[in-house]
């Protein structure tokens, strides 16, 4: 049965058809007599390839131009109009990518300027990719059917995206089109059926046709302060439910700290005599938007310390994302609450909405688990709480972990009267965090010693008598802070 490769739906790849047209020749010739001598010519010889060791992204690059690009993928179809098979460039690739800017090899420096055709399609296990300013284009189905990606970060200098590129991404959320960009091909973010808002940093619009579709309700096209006429008359645009202007200029996207089948593991000891340790599992699956918003809802088993973790799953709230900010929703009182937002600076207050207790940033640093997998440096939040006129170490938050003290839903969801810790987060195979790994380096500022617990404090926080900590403002009574008795009138 003939096979034909496909750029949506187009026989686009020549290459690959004189391939096929080798191989036939090929079968035929291997009736001939021995004495004819044959040479299959691979139109793919020649190909200089080289692999991250991190990311597994692979990039091929040409010698003559010092430039590369990220391997290509392809698209095979019967004619028969039989199921389709996708070959990505970069099979390997998963979670968080970087595209490199520029690699080495053999003493020569090589610079990135193109994501090519099919390049990460269908890649399932795709999160978020970040990608530099020395790329200027992104082809054809580079990131089609990749469903599970949630953040993309464009730097300033792409000029180009081309024909169905982020088509089918469903959980892409949020977009940031830079001032650079000066073209969006057909089909370019079609389906993304979560996409509720584009940022578009360009003053002067560009005519486009058919670059959204199938998007999120309502969605909203955020331009700069000014120029919401222009876009509304320039072809393409008002296929947006809305469209602002927007004052300052959207946060760099953050790591996501959604993903499917992503795991949480809890500790709780209870703060009673002979108090036992409770361990927790939490999984995210499934997508639903709520207000505009990517949620997954949370299941939840747990057993005794040195039992077996039972096999069902019990059904709990949601948990979102949006931009920096980190969202929990309960579906039996519709409420929906804002957790964590991880766009914090030094100094600013956050409100925890169960008890109105206020966390103040104490630090933000960019810091390396020692005991992840991948080693990247994420971004920390430091936060206290004042209450009697003294500060103590509240919480850990990090990017696309979650609290360190109190796991993906922060102070807001614990056992009352219990020390808390996040014991690993494992997303896939890769672990992201581990408490009872090898040293756990988050930084100079950390607060936490090289079992995750407290430096000042192990019990940070406020107990009472009985030393259950409280979860909530204390009402009149006697409280241990810090080790010292406190009176609250």
């Amino acid at each position: 049965m003939q096979k034909n490769h496909y750029f949506c739906g187009e026989i686009l790849n020549i290459t690959a058809m004189k391939k096929r047209f080798l191989l036939f020749a090929l079968a035929l010739l291997t009736a001939v007599p021995s004495w004819c001598d044959m040479v299959l010519i691979d139109d793919e010889e020649g190909i200089n390839e080289y692999t991250d060791p991190v990311t597994k992204v692979v990039y091929t690059y040409d010698p003559e131009t010092l430039t590369a690009e990220v391997k290509r993928g392809d698209v095979l179809a019967p004619d028969d109009g039989g199921e389709m098979s996708f070959f990505a460039g970069s099979p390997d690739a998963e979670g968080h990518i970087d595209i490199l800017d520029k690699f080495t090899v053999d003493g020569q420096e090589y610079k990135v300027t193109k994501i090519a055709y099919c390049a990460f399609i269908s890649s399932r296990k795709i999160t978020s990719v970040s990608i530099p300013s020395s790329v200027q284009s992104i082809a054809v189905d580079a990131f089609c059917y990749c469903y599970s990606l949630t953040s993309v970060d464009m730097a300033e200098g792409l000029k180009r995206i081309e024909n169905e590129a982020f088509a089918y991404c469903s959980s892409l959320t949020s977009i940031t089109l830079p001032k650079s960009l000066g073209a969006i091909g057909n089909h370019a973010f079609a389906s993304c059926s979560s996409l509720a808002k584009v940022y578009s940093m360009r003053e002067v619009p560009f005519e486009i046709n058919n670059s959204f579709s199938g998007l999120a309700s309502p969605s909203t096209l955020y331009v700069p302060a000014g120029t919401k006429s222009k876009y509304e008359a320039t072809m393409g645009w008002t296929v947006f439910d809305n469209i602002e202007e927007m004052d300052e200029q959207p946060q760099a996207s953050q790591e996501p700290l959604l993903s499917e089948d992503k795991c949480w593991t809890m500790s709780y000891k209870l703060a009673v005599p002979n108090g036992s340790t409770i361990i927790e599992e939490t999984v995210l699956r499934g997508d639903t938007i709520i207000s505009g918003i990517h949620f997954m809802k949370r299941y939840v088993r747990e057993c005794r310390q040195g039992e077996e973790l039972p096999e069902t799953w019990n059904e709990w709230s949601y948990i979102g994302q949006e931009g920096s900010k980190i969202y929990l929703y309960n579906s039996r009182t519709k409420e929906l609450n804002p957790i964590m937002d991880f766009g914090l600076n030094v100094g600013d207050v956050f409100t925890l909405y169960t008890d109105e207790i206020d966390l103040r940033v104490a630090a933000v640093t960019d810091t390396i688990i020692a005991s992840s997998s991948d080693k990247r440096a994420r971004k920390c939040l430091y936060l206290e709480m004042e209450l009697f006129g003294v500060c103590s170490e509240a919480d850990i938050w990090v990017e696309g972990i979650g609290s360190l003290i109190y796991g993906i839903t922060g102070m807001n969801v614990m056992y009352t009267g219990s020390d808390s810790y996040l014991e690993k987060c494992v997303e896939e195979d890769r672990i992201l965090y581990s408490r009872s790994g090898d040293a756990t380096d988050i930084g100079e500022a950390s607060p936490l010693n090289d079992k995750g617990e407290m430096i000042n404090d192990k019990r940070s926080g406020v107990y009472d008598l009985q030393g259950r900590k409280l979860t909530q403002k204390p009402q009149k009574g006697i409280y241990i802070l810090n080790g010292r008795k406190v009176v609250v009138k």
